[in-house]
């Protein structure tokens, strides 16, 4: 038997197909301990994370004929803000 499956699937409207995997068997052993990574999202983290993208400027960001350039530009700033509100933080699940 075989463990996945892969089709092609044709849309017809571009040169653009997909793929798709059908996995038949999949063995997941529970763990006592897992670790998840989790974002403090409420009403006061998102309020600050837009007060501080409304004080962004943008001027790098529009100042260059390069699309490449703006869209680097303002995904540098945009992640910049949001990672800085929403930090990561790791917490342990203890199954028991």
């Amino acid at each position: 038997m075989e463990i996945y499956i892969i089709c092609l699937l044709f849309n017809g409207s571009s040169d653009h197909n997909a793929q798709h995997t059908t996995f038949n068997t999949i063995n997941l052993q529970s763990q006592n301990h897992q670790i998840q990574t989790i974002r403090k999202i409420n009403k006061y983290t998102i309020t600050d994370f837009l007060i501080k993208l409304s004080y962004e400027t943008w001027d790098t960001t529009f100042s260059s004929n390069d699309v490449n350039i703006m869209s680097n530009s303002f995904l540098n700033a945009y992640l910049r803000i949001l990672y800085s509100n929403f930090p990561q933080k790791s917490m342990q699940n203890n199954k028991k």
